[in-house]
């Protein structure tokens, strides 16, 4: 199989991370001081310019490491969980796609929040997506308010087109989960940042 388009978990993704450090450990002393320029070369570009291409590193070192996943990705998605920065950093490398990292659950349609395309910055899933209406509700018991500093912080709530109507034949739990204004209680606690 050769995806163009790799939607995955954090999980999976570090086991792909892991599998090529492996790999790199096998390699002569010269390939493997190579592999590590190029790390380092493409992770600063990524990260001053968004850039993932450098055509010699690619084809001279990178190539092997790409084309486990079939060589063609053009971009990958990956959530249910955060995903450490310098795993999402090295899979830019190595891939030379962009990565979104997305936020949402089964009751939302999926992904309500996902960072843009080209975004190189890692610990956050971006903003809200079309039609998605977000608050965070203080949660004053654990010192999560809209008054926290740096950045207000709080339970996330959505609300939308997108967001279900409730649970089968469970009215109890469908009114735990949404309130009488349409309000998505997610049970998990974002901060907002600039």
């Amino acid at each position: 199989m050769k995806p163009t388009i790799f939607p995955s978990v954090p999980r999976l993704l570090n086991k792909v991370y892991e599998r090529v450090m492996t790999g790199v450990q096998d390699l002569s002393v010269t390939r493997r001081f190579m592999f590590f320029q190029a790390l380092v070369s493409k992770t600063h570009y990524n990260k001053e310019y968004g850039w993932t291409n450098n055509q010699i590193f690619d084809s001279l070192v990178l190539s092997k490491a790409k084309e486990r996943l079939g060589g063609r990705v053009r971009i990958m998605i990956t959530g249910s969980a955060p995903i450490a920065p310098n795993v999402l950093a090295f899979l830019r490398c190595i891939f030379c796609c962009p990565i979104v990292e997305a936020y949402g659950q089964t009751e939302s349609c999926g992904a309500s929040f996902g960072t843009k395309v080209f975004d190189n910055a890692s610990g956050h899933v971006g903003g809200p997506g079309v039609g998605v209406e977000y608050k965070l509700d203080d949660l004053p018991e654990m010192n999560y308010t809209r008054d926290s500093k740096p950045y207000p912080a709080g339970e996330i709530c959505i609300r939308g087109p997108a967001i279900f109507k409730g649970y089968f034949r469970n009215l109890q739990l469908t009114r735990e989960t949404i309130d009488e204004h349409g309000w998505l209680r997610t049970g998990d606690v974002g901060c907002q940042t600039e």
